[in-house]
């Protein structure tokens, strides 16, 4: 008998409180004016982002998080733009 493991999926969020914490600080950003879309991508991004839901429990809804919303704050809960702040100065 073969015992199958979880698939790794190399995630870059070890648990689901700290992909909850990347969609928490967009949702600030967007809310505080801190972040801006291209016109090129605004209209799919808003989009993408008004599709996101909460539980009735008021975790995020992750069937509803798709990889644009996914990658805009991954960006912001990995630090880049600190970084390359830094560099510049």
């Amino acid at each position: 008998m073969t015992v199958s493991m979880p698939k790794d999926l190399h995630s870059s969020y070890p648990e689901r409180r700290y992909f909850e914490r990347g969609a928490n600080l967009l949702k600030e950003c967007l809310e505080n004016d801190r972040i801006r879309f291209s016109a090129s991508v605004r209209s799919q991004t808003a989009g993408s982002i008004l599709r996101v839901r909460v539980l009735p429990n008021g975790r995020l809804n992750l069937d509803t998080v798709d990889e644009l919303v996914r990658s805009s704050f991954h960006m912001l809960a990995s630090n880049v733009f600190n970084q390359m702040h830094e560099r510049e100065e």
